[in-house]
């Protein structure tokens, strides 16, 4: 299930995913750096990025994987400029299944970027790497982020007490989930 090198997915007119590049990395830090309360609200890493060379990191970092096919990681671009990012943590080969994560900044949710994006990795996911189960592990309390799971046709799976610490307390984490049989059914109805 190695992951080719990909370089981007077109979703519409205006919305592309791609990988980033050293040249993003002054733009995913003012991204970052602008939307910091609003994105610390769910994620963990915020406070780590104090300057575009933790940026450079990141990037770096990301690419390696994609390049190793161990993860894909991309950065959501919207009218030209970088968004947000998205893709999968990692490849559970031997049980064909990875789990997803993604953020966009605040000015740009609502538009639908996220949830057509999303739409996207899964069936790249089932169709060309022929994983069979893509996980999203979210916030419970972060309901935009749950209703693209739901979106999407993730299922509601359960949740995990205090399994992720939020900078200085822990927050219930819920498990959504979709299989390639499933998921793959459902879009041919809807096609």
């Amino acid at each position: 299930m190695k992951a080719s090198r990909l370089k981007e997915f077109k979703i519409d007119a205006s919305t592309l995913l791609r990988e980033l590049t050293s040249e993003d990395a002054g733009s995913l830090y003012a991204l970052v750096d602008s939307n910091r309360k609003y994105l610390r609200q769910w994620l963990p890493w915020v406070d780590r990025q104090q300057g575009p060379r933790h940026a450079e990191q990141f990037i770096e970092g990301a690419r390696n994987d994609n390049q190793a096919g161990v993860a894909l990681t991309l950065g959501i671009e919207h009218q030209g400029d970088i968004v947000g990012t998205i893709g999968f943590h990692e490849f559970d080969n031997e049980n064909r299944q990875t789990s997803m994560g993604f953020w966009i900044c605040s000015s740009h949710q609502g538009k639908g970027i996220v949830s057509s994006s999303c739409e996207r990795l899964i069936e790249y996911a089932f169709t060309d790497l022929r994983l069979n189960r893509v996980v999203m592990k979210i916030a419970e309390d972060n309901i935009r982020s749950r209703r693209v799971a739901e979106r999407n046709g993730l299922v509601y799976e359960g949740t995990c007490r205090q399994s992720e610490w939020l900078y200085d307390h822990f927050v219930n984490q819920v498990i959504y989930a979709t299989v390639a049989d499933e998921w793959l059914t459902d879009r041919a109805v809807i096609s």
